[in-house]
């Protein structure tokens, strides 16, 4: 059986479902259990509940997705801040700081990857966060040509 954990997390209404062999086994979303509307946080409870549903420990899961993809999200961030300054300027001093404290570096993801000893997980992920932030930041600039032949 293939068992795939779905997760939604670090905008509003975090979330978590489970599938088996693509039928819908749980889902929750994480405010059931921490009773706080809209709670954005990393839904550790949520993925517990569906493992508990399913009766399998994440060493049984087959595949983890997450929907989004937050450093695209903040690069679109910069840009319509960047298209519409300085008018947009009040907006992007509250947001800025937000996304570097939570949403942008996962904080509460590393801490879930640390209580659940995934380790090895993280030397991949810090790699693949440093050679996105090298693509982006390099495009437009001298450093382009380089960075592309990687690929």
């Amino acid at each position: 059986m293939k068992h795939v954990l779905g997760i939604s997390a670090y905008y509003h209404d975090s979330a978590a479902a489970l599938l088996r062999d693509g039928e819908i086994v749980a889902a929750a979303q994480e405010e059931r259990f921490t009773r706080k509307k809209h709670d954005a946080r990393f839904p550790h409870n949520a993925a517990s509940y569906c493992l508990a549903e399913a009766g399998i420990s994440a060493n049984d899961l087959d595949h983890i997705a997450f929907y989004d993809k937050p450093f695209l999200k903040f690069e679109r961030l910069l840009v319509t801040y960047l298209a519409f300054a300085p008018r947009g300027f009040r907006s992007f001093r509250l947001a800025i700081p937000l996304w570097l404290r939570e949403k942008l570096f996962l904080k509460e993801f590393w801490s879930f990857l640390r209580v659940r000893k995934k380790f090895w997980l993280a030397p991949t992920l810090i790699a693949m966060a440093l050679l996105g932030a090298l693509i982006v930041l390099s495009q437009g600039s001298a450093v382009a040509p380089f960075i592309y032949t990687l690929f």
